[in-house]
């Protein structure tokens, strides 16, 4: 399985990279730019993880405006699996909602591959800070099911959404909530998938690559390293169920790619002009 993420200035994948080695095997991973999301380019790469960011301004507005919107949309109709961590899942919602940190109330039209309203922050949004990586993070509450029994784990939250769906889209068949946020009214989604065409949207609120061990390392600055101490005693003491929960996301992707591939030889997926 060929597995790439996006890079570049605002972009926040110091754990990304780890997650998908430990994932996916570490030599069937790298790095794309935005300059490389490109039909070429996409059809070499079987999953596509497009990261939350650094800072409170998105960069996805102007790396995927409608143009290559529409490419990388027809490359998950042929069957890329794509996440959108974050800042990416807000930009796929019809609608956003988010309160920045200086106060200011911003709305704004998305992509609309999900049919609902990302809210965010969810839960207690932090204003970034450029010398603690993980100055905005915080936990949340989430439950998901992971086949055997419902689980409620606190989790790393980044300033990222509450996807609030419509009604149509709770009952989309294609649609699978993978986790909800416990503590928002009205419990609205964490993580969920979407099929669309042969592929699938991967859509990720919370963070649960963010662990303990990227947590470590003392910090000079009194005020950055209790807030590190506080995530890093929270996240170790539910490292369990964080991991589980990461595995349950990453399972369900290979699992897709897998049926992929022993479909590849049927009729593909025919786009509707």
């Amino acid at each position: 399985m060929k597995v790439a993420y996006l890079t570049g200035k605002s972009f926040a994948t110091s754990s990304n990279g780890p997650a998908l080695c430990r994932a996916f095997n570490a030599c069937n991973v790298r790095t794309i730019s935005a300059n490389d999301l490109d039909p070429a380019e996409l059809k070499e790469i079987d999953f596509l993880m497009l990261p939350g960011i650094t800072g409170e301004t998105s960069p996805y507005p102007s790396i995927l405006p409608p143009e290559k919107a529409r490419i990388l949309y027809e490359k998950i109709e042929d069957g890329l699996i794509v996440m959108a961590e974050c800042a990416a899942f807000y930009w796929t919602a019809n609608h956003i909602h988010y309160n920045a940190s200086d106060g200011r109330k911003l709305e704004r039209q998305g992509l609309g591959w999900i049919d609902g309203v990302a809210r965010g922050p969810s839960g207690k949004g932090i204003a970034p800070n450029d010398e603690f990586r993980y100055a905005d993070t915080t936990t949340t509450m989430i439950e998901f099911y992971d086949g055997r029994e419902t689980c409620y784990t606190p989790i790393c939250i980044s300033n990222g959404p509450a996807l609030y769906l419509s009604d149509t889209e709770e009952k989309n068949p294609d649609v699978t909530i993978t986790s909800r946020f416990v503590n928002e009214i009205g419990k609205p989604v964490a993580t969920m998938t979407k099929m669309i065409g042969n592929g699938m949207l991967v859509g990720m609120g919370v963070l649960p690559h963010i662990q303990a061990e990227q947590l470590g390392g003392k910090r000079l600055n009194p005020g950055f390293e209790r807030h590190r101490v506080e995530l890093f005693n929270a996240i170790s003491a539910h490292e369990e169920k964080i991991i589980r929960f990461e595995k349950l996301i990453f399972d369900q992707i290979k699992s897709h790619h897998s049926t992929l591939q022993s479909q590849s030889g049927e009729m593909p997926y025919v786009r509707v002009a």
